[in-house]
């Protein structure tokens, strides 16, 4: 982050990702992309437990690809 600054001892924290995406797949494909790099809080499936996990987790970035029924 700006004006931060590290040390070896003290490396900066990975950022916290919380993942969604209706298709199971997907969502595993994109888990193991991004896992040498940041840390996964959850991956979820829809828009509920989305909210519901952003809430409990919060997390430094939501990736989310949820479709709206009817659409």
């Amino acid at each position: 982050m700006v004006g931060e600054t590290h040390d070896s001892m003290h490396p900066p924290s990975r950022p916290r990702v919380l993942l969604a995406d209706e298709h199971r797949l997907v969502a595993d494909a994109i888990a193991q992309f991004l896992a040498p790099a940041f840390d996964l809080v959850d991956v979820v499936s829809d828009g509920e437990s989305l909210v519901q996990r952003a809430i409990e987790s919060r997390p430094d970035v939501v990736l989310a690809d949820i479709e709206r029924d009817g659409s």
